[in-house]
């Protein structure tokens, strides 16, 4: 639903963002005037004071506990995505050491699957965490050549 706001620039929403709170700030005290409840008043004021700590200090909690799940969720999808490349890289090291004929068939295959994974299924996690696997449907297309066997059966080919 606020997928357009990811698109905007970081410096257009801070702009935006302090552009509305100035706009509150200015005009809240206007509002409050006209609304019986709440005129300026020692009680009101005193009981504003009194809760700026409390407020503050809960805010600032909030904040910081969201800056922790958000770098800690950075850093696990870092890790997921250091081991996915690693485990590509290793797959392809050993099909170089191999050095047959079916190890020089399945090099292009790994380096398709890994081209499909950055094509297909990042653009895919935007929308969530149910995704299909990259080359899940088994059939040719204009861009990506059918499923490969799988790697295990294809490795032990290989080998044997």
């Amino acid at each position: 639903m606020i997928d357009w706001l990811y698109s905007l620039p970081e410096l257009l929403i801070v702009a935006l963002t302090a552009a509305i709170l100035a706009t509150a700030i200015v005009y809240l005290p206007r509002l409050t005037r006209r609304i019986p409840g709440l005129k300026h008043s020692d009680v009101n004021t005193e009981f504003v004071i009194r809760m700026q700590a409390p407020l503050f200090t809960m805010t600032a909690l909030v904040l910081t506990f969201t800056l922790v799940e958000a770098e800690r969720n950075f850093r696990q999808v870092d890790s997921d995505l250091t081991t996915e490349a690693s485990q590509l890289n290793q797959i392809d090291r050993l099909l170089t050491r191999y050095d047959t004929p079916a190890a020089t068939v399945l090099r292009p295959l790994v380096r398709i699957y890994a081209q499909s994974i950055v094509a297909e299924e990042w653009p895919r996690m935007l929308d969530g965490p149910e995704s299909a696997p990259p080359l899940n449907s088994g059939e040719p297309d204009s861009t990506m050549p059918a499923r490969p066997p799988s790697f295990s059966r294809s490795l032990s080919n290989v080998r044997g």
